[in-house]
């Protein structure tokens, strides 16, 4: 018998003859062993074995895959990281050679960079590295450090870079002489340097070839990127303008020298494509210029920063450089003609012959030369959608400067005006106008700001004479003449610009007239705008932080010249934190900015004062107006003592002490002049004190209704509280009047009204055209009243007017002098320094000099007494004040205590009060009766 296995214990349990049965059924037996527990059991764990190992099998393989994929990666990444260490290793043996080079063996052509305004010399990198893959040892590239400083805001700046670049450019060449001295082998001795300049730093190369330091021929060629060889970018500053003149001046006097500039075109913000034209630097054969989006190769406008790392542009003009390059004996082209035609072949395209004469190019230089003065290349024109016409886009974007200089002939013209109305309003006028009673003493800065208000007292006159021949009306004459001179000006701009000739001098004149008008019409638009700016942040900024100063300097007691004196001491103290030096030209540098500070400081409370009357608030405003505008000039020489105070000079030379202490005196001269404006008025005329014997000034009269109130309510005839006439002559106007002397009395039983006293007051009167003899006028007409102006008929009074002018014309021309300077400095900024912005640099002092002359020389001395009074009477009130608020920390204790009798005091001093008034007949209620009162009588 067979043993059986004790996996199935179920067959044990089972007879022979079972299993025999089982044996040979074969069908009877596979199904008895699947319907066994323990095979159920084992089958199932099978099974889940059989799952287990597929999952795993899965899981393995994914496994596989993603470790091939990791491992592919990871092959990827070591390729690219030996590239990458590849290159690394190429460029760090091509920094070694290039070092080494540079170090030990100058055997190229050398390339001198100069930055410009504020730049630095690492700009030169981009450049280097395009001149390296042409070469890698055929130009050997310098840079110049210039400290970044701003050179485009001081004529000053660009003197001292110019210096200095000379003197670096023989240090250059002295070094291929030094090392062909200690090496064996013969190296080429270059005898120039090829300049490469950015913005002001063409300006700095060309000023260089103008000093004594300069060694000849030592610069033969030169590229500009950017730079504004016509005008200075910032036109303000008078030493820039002087540096401009210098090289203007001597236009083709070094005829070996090549100008190359590059415009970037209207993305070029900063430099306008026009200024970088070098009509005025050096003559055709010698220079071009070429506008960046108009070369093939380029195609495409840049700013001003991108000349300095554009592939493009770059590529061009290294290869320029390149192919005016001898590569056979590793020096410059000496011949001229040869390096301007290599350079205008790669620039504008086309080929040249053996001789450098260009043959064919695809952009000529005509061309280029038009579109710089354009600033547009006609291509890109057309792709802007521009709503103004071209020729005012062009205008405006070209001539935003000049709008800056007419805003500062309006304010001069304005405040001329004003101050000539001023002294015109204290006249003795026997026929007062409408028109004049309507206006103010001092007008303010807005109301003149009409054309017909600050239009010259010439232009006037021509203005009533076209009035009186055309029998129009002079709205309709001068708007006719503003529309003729526009449209000559936009016909004459479009036929110049249609033409691209010279047009006639009819035409030219045209033109200029049109441009002027469309900017004067521009900057007064602009002056109004900021005018409505200024007076939001002087209402709501300027005044709180003026006022609360003001208050914190009352409390502390401080007088002008202490803060004046604090603010120079902070200045210093700032300055010397830094770098502690005793050097006298950082001294001064600092005693400038100090000076500047409290000037702009000063400006700013004039400004935002709010004190005084409102005469001379806008005369204060009109004053903030010309200074603010005449500061510009300010911003280079602040720059430069700015510099000279971080890097002060070895020693201090005449010239910058005297330049020094001239800002210094300048600017404590016009803080003066602020101060002054602060405490009082511009003086009155002289004929403001007629009468003065009599207490019938009209100083007086205008001090008390300062005082009084601020109110632009004019005395006339009909409000004049002195000129109460009751009867006039035949043809006199009457009005109602009623004042406290009037009184309506209702009589007997019907109750009819009576009035007694003032009922009526004349007005107007016309005996001067009624009656030939003076006898017959009447008392209206031959008063003598300063407040309304008097009678028409007063001819006693205006016989001794006019003896009173006669003494008194030394003085009332010395007083007509003020306003006319300030009319002669307009005209000469306007008519001759239109384009010279630099001028308001020197105007301004002369106007500052006459307001100061005319407050304390030309000012009345009965004026000057009555401001004396004034000022004490203030400090007398601040003195009182102080003191009660002194005694009322003392007086709170014994106060409690003398409540009791003070009831008792006061109860006694009111009723003798109400007997008085009792005894007199009046009341406490009187003060507030009507002015006519009521009476009724049986």
């Amino acid at each position: 018998m067979p043993v059986i296995p004790a996996i199935f214990p179920e067959l044990e349990e089972l007879s022979l003859s079972q299993l025999e049965k089982l044996n040979s059924d074969k069908h009877s037996l596979k199904k008895f062993v699947k319907e066994l527990t323990s095979v159920k059991e084992f089958t199932q764990l099978r099974d889940e074995v059989l799952h287990s190992n597929m999952g795993i099998a899965k899981t393995t393989l994914g496994y596989e895959a993603e470790l091939r994929e990791l491992q592919e990666v990871v092959e990827a990444q070591r390729v690219e990281l030996r590239a990458a260490q590849q290159t690394l290793a190429e460029k760090q043996a091509r920094q070694q050679r290039i070092v080494a080079f540079a170090r030990d063996d100058l055997s190229g052509v050398p390339v001198l960079f100069v930055p410009g305004h504020m730049g630095s010399y690492k700009q030169a990198r981009s450049l280097s590295r395009h001149l390296w893959d042409t070469n890698e040892t055929l130009f050997d590239v310098f840079a110049l450090d210039l400290d970044e400083e701003p050179t485009g805001l001081n004529g000053n700046f660009i003197t001292d870079q110019a210096t200095y670049l000379n003197d670096v450019v023989r240090a250059i060449l002295r070094e291929y002489k030094r090392q062909n001295k200690k090496s064996n082998k013969k190296l080429v001795i270059p005898d120039s340097v090829v300049i490469v300049a950015h913005s002001m730093g063409g300006i700095v190369a060309r000023t260089a070839e103008l000093l004594p330091n300069y060694k000849k021929r030592s610069i033969q060629h030169v590229v500009g990127l950017g730079v504004p060889y016509e005008n200075p970018s910032f036109p303000f500053d008078a030493e820039m303008n002087a540096v401009y003149d210098r090289i203007h001046s001597k236009k083709g006097k070094n005829d070996q020298v090549v100008y190359v500039s590059i415009a970037g075109g209207h993305k070029d913000t900063l430099v306008q494509t026009a200024l970088t034209s070098i009509d005025t630097l050096a003559d055709s054969s010698r220079a071009f210029v070429a506008l960046a989006s108009a070369i093939s190769t380029v195609q495409t406008p840049v700013d001003h920063f991108c000349l300095l790392w554009c592939h493009q542009l770059l590529k061009v003009v290294a290869e320029s450089l390149y192919k005016a390059v001898n590569l056979e004996t590793r020096e410059l082209v000496s011949n001229p003609n040869v390096r301007l035609a290599i350079a205008k072949e790669v620039l504008f395209g086309g080929s040249s012959s053996e001789d450098g004469v260009v043959i064919e190019t695809v952009a000529n230089e005509s061309l280029h030369r038009s579109y710089v003065l354009d600033g547009y290349y006609p291509g890109e024109y057309a792709g802007y959608a521009l709503l103004l016409p071209y020729f005012l886009t062009n205008l405006l974007r070209t001539r935003f400067m000049t709008v800056i200089v007419i805003m500062y002939v309006l304010a001069l013209q304005i405040f001329s005006a004003q101050v000539a109305q001023w002294q015109t309003r204290f006249n003795l006028q026997s026929t007062p106008s409408p028109q004049d009673l309507s206006q103010e003493n001092f007008p303010s800065f807005t109301s003149m700001l009409h054309p017909a208000a600050h239009t010259p007292a010439f232009l006037k006159n021509i203005a009533n004479a076209l009035h009186d021949k055309s029998n129009l009306g002079k709205t309709t004459t001068v708007g006719i003449a503003v529309l003729a001179a526009a449209a000559a000006g936009y016909f004459g701009y479009g036929q110049l610009l249609s033409s691209g000739q010279d047009a006639d001098s009819l035409t030219a004149f045209a033109t200029m007239a049109g441009e002027i008008l469309i900017l004067y019409a521009y900057a007064l638009g602009l002056l109004y705008a900021l005018t409505q700016l200024f007076s939001l942040l002087q209402r709501f900024v300027v005044s709180p932080v003026v006022s609360l100063v003001g208050n914190i300097t009352d409390q502390l007691k401080l007088r002008r010249w202490m803060i004046i004196a604090f603010i120079h001491a902070v200045v210093q103290i700032l300055g010397q934190i830094k770098s502690p030096s005793s050097d006298s030209s950082k001294v001064l540098g600092l005693a400038v900015l100090s000076s500047f500070v409290v000037f702009v400081l000063y400006l700013l409370v004039l400004g935002g004062n709010n004190d005084g009357t409102s005469d001379q608030q806008r005369m204060q405003r009109s004053l903030f107006a010309v200074l603010f505008l005449s500061i510009f000039p300010w911003g280079g020489k602040v720059a430069y003592f700015a510099g000279v105070v971080r890097t002060p000079p070895s020693e201090l030379s005449n010239g910058m002490l005297m330049e020094g202490g001239s800002y210094i005196a300048v600017l404590s001269l016009f803080t003066y002049l602020i101060s002054l404006s602060l405490e009082c008025m511009i003086p009155l005329p002289p004929t403001a004190f007629f009468g003065a014997s009599s207490g019938q000034d009209a100083a007086s009269v205008y001090g008390k209704s300062s005082s009084n109130s601020n109110s632009n309510v004019k005395i006339t005839a009909e409000n004049c509280p002195k000129c109460i006439f009751e009867d006039g002559g035949p043809g006199s106007v009457l009005v109602e009047y009623s004042d406290r002397t009037t009184r309506r009395i209702v009589t007997g039983k019907t109750g009819e009204v009576v009035y007694v006293g003032r009922t009526f007051r004349v007005v107007s009167c016309d005996c001067v055209y009624r009656f030939k003899n003076s006898r017959d006028f009447c008392a209206f007409c031959i008063r003598s009243c300063r407040l309304c102006g008097g009678g028409n008929g007063n001819f006693q009074e205006a016989a001794k007017y006019k003896d009173f002018l006669e003494e008194s014309k030394v003085d009332l021309a010395m007083h007509a002098l003020v306003p006319m300077t300030f009319q002669i400095c307009a005209v000469i900024q306007a008519m001759y320094s239109l384009y010279r912005s630099h001028m308001s640099f020197y105007l301004t002092p002369a106007c500052v000099v006459a307001l100061v002359i005319y407050h304390i020389v030309l000012r009345h001395p009965i004026e000057a007494r009555r401001i004396k009074n004034k000022q004490r009477k203030k400090t007398t009130k601040k003195k009182k004040s102080s003191n009660k608020s002194k005694s009322k920390t003392t007086t709170t204790t014994t106060t409690a205590t003398s409540s009791t009798t003070g009831a008792t005091v006061s109860t006694d001093t009111t009723s003798r009060k109400k007997k008085k008034k009792r005894k007199s007949g009046t009341s406490t209620s009187s003060a507030s009766s009507p002015l006519i009162e009521e009476v009724a009588t049986s």
